[in-house]
């Protein structure tokens, strides 16, 4: 197409610019949402987890782990919406929850989380692996554990 008028002239020098402005505003604006988006869930998944850790306790001896619905529910927006966890102690024996969940990819401090991108059961998750450790009555005589 030529251009064989002023006014197509301007028109094309307006338009090319404007329309390269708003592809690269959509695309900073698209990373900027997932990135917010992101760290909203990141921290719901660490609330979350501290809920659930905060309910571990020893009971005869034994951890116990009560998960209360409001720690799972913050995320279920939908019925189709699942919702997966891993309680384990702090040698890998599974307290509560789904023992095929991924691990995180290293060791995790006490009171750290680490937050992850895995593959569970062919559908991709957002993970959070939080260490926190379990006090006894009798805390000099048993080393804790620590809940994931």
């Amino acid at each position: 197409m030529a251009f064989n008028s002023l006014r197509a002239q301007l028109l094309g020098w307006l338009l090319v610019p404007l329309a390269l402005y708003a592809v690269s505003s959509a695309w900073f604006t698209y990373g900027n949402a997932m990135e917010t988006a992101t760290v909203i869930q990141d921290r719901l998944l660490l609330g979350s987890a501290r809920m659930i850790a905060e309910q571990v306790h020893y009971d005869d001896g034994a951890p116990q782990v009560v998960i209360p619905p409001a720690a799972l529910e913050l995320f279920q927006s939908s019925p189709s919406d699942r919702v997966y966890y891993r309680i384990a102690s702090a040698s890998g024996s599974l307290l509560a929850g789904y023992a095929e969940l991924p691990l995180p990819p290293g060791p995790i401090d006490v009171e750290e989380s680490v937050h992850f991108d895995a593959v569970f059961r062919g559908e991709p998750v957002r993970v959070v692996a939080f260490a926190q450790p379990l006090l006894t009555t009798m805390a000099r005589a048993t080393p804790p554990d620590f809940a994931r």
